[in-house]
Formats: C-alpha cells, structure tokens, sequence
C-alpha cells in the first residue's frame, strides 16, 4: 500500500469513527503519525476540490498516474470515466503502451465506481 492509498484509508477510518490510534494500529503506524496522514488527506482533498471519482481513485493508486491521465486526457475521456469504459484496455493500450497492472487498476476502479460489471470480463474484451 502506497503512502497516498495509506492516506485515503486512514482518512475513511476517521470519518468511520475510529480514533486516530486505532486507525494507528490497524496500519501498523503511530496514533501521531496517523493523525498526520489524515490531515494530509484531508488538506489534498481541498486542492482537489471536485474531481471526479475515476481520476481520484487512480491518483491514490499504485500505477503510473501521469502516464494514465495523459492517455485519458489524449483521448477526450477525462472526467468521463464512462468513456473510458467504452474505449476498452485495446485501444487504451495502444494510444500508450500502458502496461498490464496500470489496466488492471483502471478496471477495478471502473468496476467500484460501477461504469463497468466486471472487471475481469472489460479486460479481456477486444474492439
């Protein structure tokens, strides 16, 4: 788990109602240290302001985010994640050679934000 995706976790456990040492010890770090990572997610969030769900799903992802967002913003999908959907991993990879893990990523979060059934089955769909 990267430092970004540690970040969202323990700010979710917050707003879940754990306190900051459990939240702590359930990612093996401190009660200071994970206070710290919620302020950090927190403050992020605020810059972010209104991103969509797609694009801040995959920026506390562990893929090659700038890779990714460039190939999405090439292709006219950014903010629209239901147009990523629809372009499918063949054409995504061939607008930049991205890489087996950065597609997987993407299906997942296509799949947790409902733009797609099932990740598995977009994966091995060709156009």
């Amino acid at each position: 788990m990267n430092k970004l995706h540690k970040e969202m976790v323990a700010s979710q456990l917050h707003q879940e109602g754990l306190t900051q040492a459990e939240i702590g010890a359930q990612l093996g770090l401190s009660r200071v240290r994970a206070g710290q990572m919620i302020q950090a997610h927190e403050a992020r969030e605020a810059q972010i302001g209104q991103v969509d769900k797609f694009t801040a799903e995959l920026i506390c992802s562990e893929c090659q985010t700038s890779r990714v967002l460039n190939t999405i913003r090439n292709a006219g999908c950014e903010g629209r994640p239901d147009k990523i959907a629809a372009l499918g991993p063949v054409e995504l990879r061939k607008m930049s050679s991205l890489g087996q893990k950065s597609l997987d990523i993407i299906a997942n979060i296509l799949e947790r934000i409902g733009q797609i059934d099932e990740a598995k089955q977009w994966l091995r769909r060709s156009k």
